[in-house]
């Protein structure tokens, strides 16, 4: 990604992008994301024990081993599966089994498209909130694409076959938005502090949207604070997000992260 950033929570992402996101699948699959949505998926197939893991010619599997598998994705997106050890030295171990090494592709895919993918579109200084259709095309669709025509190119290079029927998933983003500071003329002037945190002009959703999120059982009571928090807290903007929303004759300033 050019000029943008990304945090993982659990089953969630958030990338925040100031240009643009990746052109090729080359870029995309050599991005600090895509290394980092390898290793927690290998990590997971570690804790379980999983046969999948089968794919490697050893059980210790370290950052070489990772960055070893992601070279050989790169060249898969390219070669077909006989080409690829000749280029990439150590990539026969993945060919051993090409049935198993298809699942582990199937299942790092299905990991990606299981979580909750956001995409923020940082428009200060930008004119991407005048102009949002261009915008999402050139984020979520051109992502869309990207993730679903690498999956495409290296499954079709390790079994050397082509699917009679394409499943056209929601590979991208699951949501996206275009939002920029705007100054809000608060009563008190400590509110000013909320000015730099971004605010959502505009969102794209792919239906249907569906989140899970945990139950929330909440004990306990609210208790009344005699001083503003905005006074003693450390407000970090990339962090946060504003969504104006109109109730009745109001508009909230609903700030959340």
């Amino acid at each position: 990604m050019q000029n943008g950033s990304y945090r993982i929570f659990k089953d969630k992402v958030v990338i925040r992008i100031k240009d643009r996101l990746c052109d090729t699948p080359t870029e995309m699959l050599s991005s600090k994301l895509f290394l980092q949505m390898v290793s927690h998926s290998i990590g997971a197939l570690s804790r379980r024990n999983s046969r999948l893991l089968g794919i490697f010619d050893h059980t210790e599997i370290d950052g070489d081993d990772i960055r070893l598998l992601i070279e050989t994705f790169l060249f898969l997106t390219k070669l077909p599966a006989d080409l690829v050890p000749r280029v990439v030295k150590g990539s026969d171990q993945f060919f051993r089994n090409r049935s198993l090494f298809n699942e582990f592709v199937e299942y790092l895919y299905n990991s990606w498209r299981e979580m909750q993918r956001l995409i923020i579109c940082d428009s200060q200084d930008e004119t991407y909130d005048q102009r949002p259709y261009r915008t999402f095309n050139n984020t979520v669709e051109t992502l869309t694409h990207l993730v679903r025509s690498a999956y495409r190119d290296i499954q079709e290079n390790i079994t050397g076959n082509h699917p009679r029927i394409y499943r056209q998933v929601r590979a991208g983003a699951e949501i996206a938005t275009i939002a920029l500071p705007r100054q809000i003329n608060y009563p008190n002037g400590i509110f000013k502090l909320l000015n730099d945190i971004a605010l959502i002009r505009q969102v794209l959703i792919y239906p249907p949207l569906i989140f899970n999120p945990p139950m929330n059982k909440r004990s306990g009571t609210f208790e009344r604070v005699n001083r503003n928090p905005l006074e003693f807290i450390n407000i970090k903007k990339d962090d946060w997000l504003c969504y104006p929303a109109r109730v009745g004759p109001l508009v909230i300033m609903v700030y959340f992260t």
